[in-house]
């Protein structure tokens, strides 16, 4: 079996695979258009706004949310910008767990990814890409 050996990572090796990706038509507009959205809408107080961002994130990014709304709701409930804006690590966690009824269900690769598009300096995106490239 044939390996493709990973890349010593430097400065010049990210931007090498930054520009790979940002050349791909399809991540390269999908993540300009989250940019835009989230610059258009930074405030997590208005229920349409913050819809508009976790459905929006949703669909691009495939996250599995199945119940937008009831994460809309629960996002504009914590009253997070302050913080978001610190950078407050726990804020991940929140966003994650969300109540459904009976049930609580924790979408930690959503809640990264929704944090990173606030804050991208504090917040690191880790989904199940970024899992499989760690233990890579």
């Amino acid at each position: 079996m044939t390996t493709n050996p990973l890349k010593t990572p430097s400065p010049d090796v990210f931007r090498q695979y930054i520009d790979l990706f940002d050349a791909d038509p399809s991540s390269g507009a999908s993540d300009r258009a989250l940019a835009r959205l989230f610059a258009l809408l930074p405030d997590n107080t208005s229920l349409d706004e913050v819809l508009l961002k976790v459905a929006t994130l949703n669909s691009l990014y495939n996250t599995n949310i199945f119940s937008v709304m009831a994460v809309a709701q629960h996002i504009v409930s914590l009253g997070i910008d302050a913080r978001i804006a610190e950078g407050s690590p726990e804020i991940v966690e929140e966003v994650a767990v969300v109540k459904l009824g009976a049930r609580r269900r924790r979408n930690y690769s959503f809640a990264t990814k929704y944090c990173s598009w606030h804050a991208p300096r504090h917040y690191p995106i880790y989904d199940s890409l970024v899992d499989r490239l760690l233990w890579t």
